[in-house]
């Protein structure tokens, strides 16, 4: 005790004297770093009722769900938890992590970020390159009753009859459909001529007596010029069930009609959507199932609004990013979105399990069970290598990424005290809030509380 006295006695001296252990002030603002701070309490709060919920919804607790063990459990092999500070931020190293964008605020949260800062990147090449950004969004018809795993279900088959099979990715070139072409007036005159000689000819190609030729065969990828998709899955849950849809952002090749080609587009996919959710006995109108937006409009919207405060160019500027980042953020971020006419997300569902209405438990167990292992973004093949973007990393690798370095670390919990710590979720986003502001106010917090930390400082 002793010793951690006058170490933090030196702490407080050096904060004083604006020292490593003093304020950490960083280049962003007060109030920026508050909502942070303010955020990342509420998320581990969310977090900790979420591993109480996944433990007491099993019979075995090896059974429960991996956010049972995320930011509470360390890591294979560590002889302590440390809590780092780069760049003004602080974070805890070696812990064990879920990686679930479903279950998990705090995972959810930071594989967000991640997914929407790359989705941006390559919405910002689209737009440099002169290219058309729209958005399709599509749902089901669905009842109270509708089981999650069976909306969902359908969802994924609708998509996938959405961008399967030839009518998306046919793609014949103009040589090639002239080839067809010179068959079929082959096949058609050796018909004829037989048919004059009084033979018994070969049958006609299709379209032949109508004088009908083959049109080319070019799916919608090539008729509307799609270079490439990335599909995000959103759910909420209101009086009529759960509510599964997607947000699938497109970038469509260049800017001519980007209009008449995004909605044209639009209806096309909405016709296969239709059929991939019939064969799960879903339903889907144009009317309400079906949404396309153009960021071009809203862009130009913007820009005219802008310019008339005499920077046009400014303005086009900042309405391609806005317009960029907001498909972004409305296709990656439906976890933390407020839902609207009455729905609740999963995570505001979880917010009110301690009222213990049985229904909601109910739900909760649901969603727990069958978001398992679904993917919230995919990507096409093609997009992320024509913006130059590397392999997508999975969902756990970037969650499991710890902030920073080990020259980064400022202190060691060791496994004792970090056990005592992480009973109470406040505790643990105070150790880091402090970590923020003040190092020697988190010392004398630790001091003060009798918990053990080895510091790491010169």
């Amino acid at each position: 005790m002793e010793s951690r006295t006058s170490v933090a006695c030196d702490a407080t001296d050096r904060g004083a004297e604006g020292g490593r252990l003093g304020n950490n002030a960083n280049s962003s603002s007060h109030i920026s770093r508050s909502n942070r701070q303010e955020q990342r309490t509420g998320k581990y709060k969310l977090r900790e009722w979420a591993r109480k919920v996944a433990l007491h919804s099993v019979d075995n607790k090896l059974d429960a769900h991996r956010v049972a063990l995320c930011g509470f459990a360390t890591a294979t092999g560590v002889s302590g938890v440390g809590v780092r500070v780069s760049d003004g931020v602080a974070g805890f190293a070696g812990l064990q992590t879920c990686g679930s964008v479903w279950a998990c605020p705090v995972c959810a949260a930071k594989i967000a970020a991640r997914r929407s800062e790359e989705l941006g990147e390559v919405l910002g090449w689209a737009r440099r390159e002169g290219h058309t950004l729209a958005m399709v969004t599509m749902t089901v018809s669905h009842k109270r009753k509708d089981a999650l795993r069976d909306v969902w279900d359908s969802v994924s088959s609708g998509w996938g009859s959405v961008t399967s099979g030839g009518v998306w990715n046919n793609a014949e070139t103009d040589q090639e459909h002239a080839a067809r072409l010179a068959v079929w007036e082959s096949s058609g005159i050796a018909h004829e001529e037989a048919k004059q000689l009084g033979q018994n000819p070969p049958r006609a190609p299709r379209g032949w007596h109508k004088r009908q030729p083959p049109e080319i065969k070019r799916g919608d990828k090539a008729k509307y010029g799609v270079l490439g998709w990335a599909r995000a899955v959103e759910v909420t849950r209101g009086v009529n069930g759960w509510h599964v849809h997607i947000h699938a952002v497109l970038v469509l090749e260049g800017r001519q009609q980007a209009h008449e080609r995004a909605y044209a587009l639009g209806r096309s996919m909405h016709g296969r959507w239709n059929k991939g959710i019939a064969k799960r006995g879903f339903t889907s109108s144009q009317e309400h199932g079906l949404r396309v937006d153009v960021s071009e409009g809203a862009e130009r919207q913007l820009a005219e609004y802008l310019a008339k405060a005499g920077e046009p160019e400014k303005a086009v500027r900042n309405s391609v990013e806005k317009a960029g980042k907001t498909l972004a953020r409305e296709a990656t971020l439906g976890q933390h979105k407020t839902a609207k006419r009455g729905g609740r997300t999963p995570f505001q569902i979880l917010t009110g399990l301690h009222l213990g209405d049985a229904e909601d438990w109910a739900v909760w167990t649901e969603w727990l069970r069958d978001s398992k292992g679904r993917r919230q973004l995919t990507w096409s093949a093609e997009l992320r290598e024509l913006a130059g973007l590397l392999a997508e990393e999975p969902d756990e690798e970037i969650a499991a990424e710890e902030m920073g370095s080990d020259d980064d670390t400022v202190l060691v919990l060791p496994i004792q005290s970090w056990r005592e710590l992480r009973k109470d979720s406040d505790q643990l986003a105070l150790i880091l809030n402090l970590a923020e502001r003040n190092l020697g106010e988190l010392m004398l917090w630790l001091i003060e509380n009798d918990i053990t930390a080895d510091w790491k400082f010169s």
